[in-house]
């Protein structure tokens, strides 16, 4: 396969999701940040609209996604922070 090949192959990879770590509203918008299979550390975690996750695996992010933007609250409406506890160990867990 050629290099031009194998940078088209590596775009269109698929992540699977790990978990749903933390909800925010930013810029009026239902963000996600989710931790991605395979990739534990905190740097590697992104904010995600809903719509960027597969239709197949909405379904069964929805509940967890619900769980989670009701148990994170925004610290002031103005930084669209989180407070995360327990991220430590999400930086040396390896997903199966």
């Amino acid at each position: 396969m050629g290099d031009k090949a194998n940078r088209c192959a590596l775009n269109m990879e698929i992540y699977g999701v790990a978990e749903i770590v933390a909800y925010s509203c930013i810029y009026s918008r239902d963000m996600y940040l989710a931790r991605w299979k395979h990739y534990p550390n905190i740097a590697d975690f992104t904010w995600e609209p809903r719509g960027n996750f597969r239709q197949n695996l909405k379904a069964t992010l929805v509940e967890q996604m619900r769980e989670t933007k009701k148990k994170c609250s925004v610290l002031d409406p103005g930084q669209h922070r989180l407070k995360l506890s327990s991220v430590s160990s999400w930086q040396t867990t390896e997903d199966g």
